[in-house]
């Protein structure tokens, strides 16, 4: 019933994804087909001019940063992005010359949009820095191209164990450790100063909110992501106006989608002098200059949680429902969770089709506003 709604009031968009999602599908079918007649390897060289794909959603193109900025200061770098993400890599330094944008599903246009590009370029080497069904497009299209030196990584279940040592270590999420793995035989780049870090340029109108919590209302709660990681609405309601009633200087952050589902629960809450809602109103370079200046930040699983650790936000505070911590761990950042039995359920490389609990999305039901007050009271002093 809850996906019948989701469709009924964004039809279009529905739609357009469905189709962007067949579109992917088939041209993978038959990228895959055709690249059985050309030969290629994988090969430890990295020679100057390099291309990368990265197509995944804006949080694992910031677990890419590291990567993404030493290739860019070591090589003669070409950058494949989804339009989603392009943002992302322009807060590297990237200039637009070096981004080739595709869709958020790449599909034959965009294959052939590489394709033109390769006539000009010669690339000596590609990386794939994805590790899901997106990452045959990048695989798949570099054959096709003509590159023999291929950088790509499947991971056995030995080495997802690795992964996950490796990361409490370093204290790095292990999306990122992983990304981290695929090109560590083949680039100088030490674990120990591998990080995400974005860099924004800020002016002084963010100084303004230094002693503001921020609260990001959005999150994944679709059609497209059946388990839900969005904190729900009337929670967040409740507890901002509980930080508000104690004097906290309070503040939202979210896309469009959020400022209208969140406008009733805003329209209250501006009551409040401290009060200020942002929602659909910043850019992602925005967001990130404001995520640089806030006291704290609380957010649900979603890219801003981890633009807020690239841009070293001063306190994160992480609330998680079916979300495994590991897949979120790093610098300054504070996590809030109920130790359910089948809570989390989506863990690296594991993204259930729905919930299976008799209370749907008990994880965060049980999340409840006091709940998360009585853990964070002393973290946001």
């Amino acid at each position: 019933m809850q996906k019948l709604l989701y469709i009924l009031k964004n039809p279009l968009y529905y739609l357009k994804r469905f189709l962007r999602k067949v579109d992917h599908n088939l041209t993978i079918t038959l990228l895959s087909l055709l690249t059985k007649f050309h030969k290629s390897s994988k090969s430890p060289e990295i020679k100057d001019r390099t291309l990368c794909f990265i197509t995944e959603n804006i949080g694992d193109t910031i677990r890419a940063s590291g990567i993404i900025n030493y290739l860019n200061n070591h090589y003669e770098a070409h950058f494949v992005c989804t339009e989603y993400n392009k943002e992302v890599i322009r807060l590297l330094k990237i200039k637009d010359n070096h981004i080739i944008s595709l869709q958020r599903d790449p599909g034959i246009k965009d294959f052939m949009k590489i394709f033109r590009d390769s006539l000009f370029k010669k690339y000596n080497s590609s990386i794939i820095l994805d590790y899901t069904k997106s990452a045959k497009f990048g695989l798949y299209t570099s054959k096709m191209i003509g590159i023999i030196n291929i950088i790509y990584k499947n991971f056995s279940d030995k080495e997802l164990n690795y992964i996950e040592t490796i990361s409490k270590t370093a204290n790095l999420d292990v999306l990122a450790v992983a990304k981290y793995l695929i090109v560590k035989d083949f680039i100088k780049l030490d674990l120990k100063n591998f990080k995400k870090q974005l860099f924004p340029d800020c002016d002084a109108r963010y100084n303004q909110y230094e002693d503001f919590i921020g609260f990001h209302v959005g999150g994944f709660g679709s059609i497209m992501y059946p388990v839900s990681r969005k904190y729900p609405e009337n929670y967040t309601f409740q507890l901002i106006e509980k930080l508000l009633q104690k004097g906290y200087k309070v503040l939202i952050t979210g896309d469009i989608f959020d400022q209208q589902q969140f406008a009733e629960f805003s329209a209250k809450l501006k009551k409040h002098q401290n009060f200020v809602d942002l929602t659909g109103k910043l850019s992602l370079s925005e967001l990130a200059c404001l995520l640089s200046r806030l006291k704290i930040y609380i957010t649900p699983d979603n890219g801003t949680l981890h633009l807020a650790q690239a841009v070293n936000c001063r306190k994160i505070i992480a609330l998680l429902g079916p979300t495994s911590p590991s897949l979120v761990r790093g610098e300054n950042t504070f996590i809030v969770r109920v130790d359910i039995p089948c809570s989390p359920c989506l863990k690296f490389l594991n993204f259930p089709p729905k919930c299976i609990n008799s209370i749907s999305h008990q994880c965060l039901k049980d999340l409840t506003p006091d709940f998360i007050f009585q853990k964070i009271k002393n973290f946001i002093e």
